[in-house]
């Protein structure tokens, strides 16, 4: 049964919140996850919300905790991100590019019988193209003011270019099989039919992984959109909950006194990236405290993710060797602009992730998500660490723009120790050599990593 604020009084909805705890994990922390549920479920009791899902993913460890996540709700501003997203994939794809220029106009038809209304700037958090009517502007420059200011002109003109219709397909494609986006905003006739964008947190949970994990759209297109949601400029929610130097690539959404949205990926320092949407609904003063509600979520996983972040977990069958060619190991430094799509990426990936899948002891899908997952984070700025296991030094291994070859292995008959050879010898450009091997399986073959 789909529970809405229209359905079930307060008292019964946060009744119901506690059987709407769900967690996930392959590990030990489904203990930690459930006190955090029991936790986030109370301070909803207390902030006086009428409707609020949560969806928390560690991209890291696969972990994952949901509190009525598939509580449909009106998306307001959240529907933008899926929009960037067929901007970006028909770009990539070359339907259109992001450097066309579209006509500036504030007038749009209804969904409902074609009739005409218009937007106006005092309704709007962004006003600087209602002064450019009749001008144009480039699809690239229209969706950064879509996502990073809100702006509903903005909006309406680019679901107009791309079509709704498109945009809730590729949504289903990408895995997120409840949202749906119907309309532009400000359209009243549609609203008064009932037509209205809706989504649920686990929706926008599986979209903002997909965008993560390169899964979205991939190449640099990818990369560009990651770095749109990280110059968000409404930062009262769920960056509010976070400390200095941690980052969020996110969207709100926002209508007064009715609805309140956050979501978005974390990349913290260390290599930490994770995936949290709290979405809201409410009455008369929801404003007033909804801010403060999902800051104060925000707040409590990242404390959960920083107390649990030594050691995380890996495969007790699992062990990593770093053997360092020079002290200016890559893995130490911050590096930028490697992309997935490069012919170093594929071979790295073609390569490597089988390699640390089966030393981490998990799937190759598995590794490949979390390996991307990890380059993301430090693409961002996030410091290295020794302490992901095998699958995130590869996946640093990727960032340091290292190409892998096969390594040997023999054995010393008299020791009957096992030894990495030595050759082939690394290049002279090579700053570093990663090993990983399987602890239990003394004829696995490592992998060497050469920058």
């Amino acid at each position: 049964m789909t529970l809405t604020r229209f359905t079930l009084p307060r008292r019964a909805w946060h009744l119901a919140l506690h059987a709407a705890v769900a967690v996930a994990t392959a590990g030990c922390a489904g203990d930690r996850l459930a006190a955090l549920g029991d936790r986030i479920v109370a301070r909803i009791a207390e902030s006086g919300a009428e409707v609020v899902g949560v969806y928390f993913k560690d991209l890291v460890t696969g972990d994952s905790l949901s509190i009525a996540a598939d509580v449909r709700v009106h998306a307001a501003s959240m529907m933008k991100v899926p929009v960037m997203i067929q901007l970006f994939r028909d770009h990539e794809a070359g339907l259109s590019s992001l450097d066309d220029s579209l006509t500036i106009t504030k007038t749009f038809e209804s969904i409902v019988d074609g009739s005409p209304y218009e937007l106006g700037a005092p309704d709007d958090s962004d006003t600087t193209l209602y002064r450019r009517v009749g001008q144009r502007e480039s699809v690239r420059r229209l969706s950064e003011l879509m996502i990073t200011v809100s702006s509903n002109l903005a909006t309406n003109m680019l679901i107009e270019h791309v079509g709704a219709d498109r945009v809730t397909a590729t949504m289903r494609e990408l895995g997120a099989d409840s949202i749906e986006v119907l309309r532009g905003v400000e359209d009243t006739e549609a609203y008064r039919a009932g037509l209205s964008n809706t989504t649920t947190a686990r929706d926008l949970g599986v979209i903002f992984t997909a965008i993560a994990e390169g899964r979205a759209v991939r190449g640099v297109s990818g990369r560009q959109m990651i770095e749109i949601l990280l110059r968000q400029e409404f930062n009262t929610k769920i960056p509010a909950g976070l400390p200095p130097g941690a980052r969020a690539a996110h969207k709100t959404g926002w209508i007064p006194d009715y609805v309140s949205h956050d979501g978005g990926i974390v990349y913290l320092d260390g290599g930490d990236v994770y995936v949290l949407v709290v979405l809201t609904e409410g009455g008369e003063g929801h404003d007033d405290y909804a801010e403060e509600l999902i800051a104060d979520i925000s707040r409590m996983v990242y404390d959960v993710v920083r107390s649990s972040a030594q050691p995380r977990p890996t495969s007790s069958a699992a062990s990593t060797k770093t053997l360092l060619a020079t002290s200016d190991h890559p893995m130490r430094r911050r590096l930028r602009g490697w992309t997935p799509s490069s012919p170093k990426m594929r071979a790295a990936n073609a390569v490597g992730t089988t390699a640390a899948a089966a030393s981490a002891g998990t799937s190759l899908p598995t590794a490949r998500a979390r390996a991307m997952a990890m380059v993301t984070a430090l693409s961002t700025g996030a410091r290295c660490t020794a302490r992901l296991g095998p699958v995130a030094f590869f996946a640093r291994a990727m960032m340091a723009r290292t190409v892998i070859v096969p390594s040997e292995k023999t054995t010393d008959q008299t020791t009957n120790a096992t030894r990495v050879s030595r050759r082939p010898a690394p290049p002279a450009s090579a700053t570093g050599i990663i090993v990983l091997e399987s602890a239990t399986e003394a004829r696995s073959s490592p992998i060497r990593v050469f920058s």
